[in-house]
């Protein structure tokens, strides 16, 4: 199931976060790769870094560090916390 994220605009993509900003994981996909990276909702994560041309983004969830690709990340709903 993908995230209905465009019906509430305090929400956004994990893919439209900028560099160093810590989000909320609000809805995700139905995607089992998901929950073994340890992404599930009402997790915190950092965005480390986003590369350009629809490239990936890279997260810091807990202590790890992983990429994620555009197609996945923009199916993730998020919103900005407190860093």
């Amino acid at each position: 199931m993908k995230a209905n994220i465009k019906s509430n605009s305090k929400y956004l993509s994990l893919y439209d976060m900028q560099k160093n900003c810590c989000c909320k994981v609000t809805a995700i996909p139905d995607h089992p790769l998901l929950d073994s990276l340890g992404i599930s909702t009402d997790t915190i994560v950092k965005v480390q870094n986003k590369y350009a041309f629809g490239g990936p983004i890279l997260l810091q969830v807990d202590t790890a560090t992983i990429a994620l690709g555009k197609d996945i990340a923009t199916q993730i709903a998020v919103k900005e916390v407190a860093s």
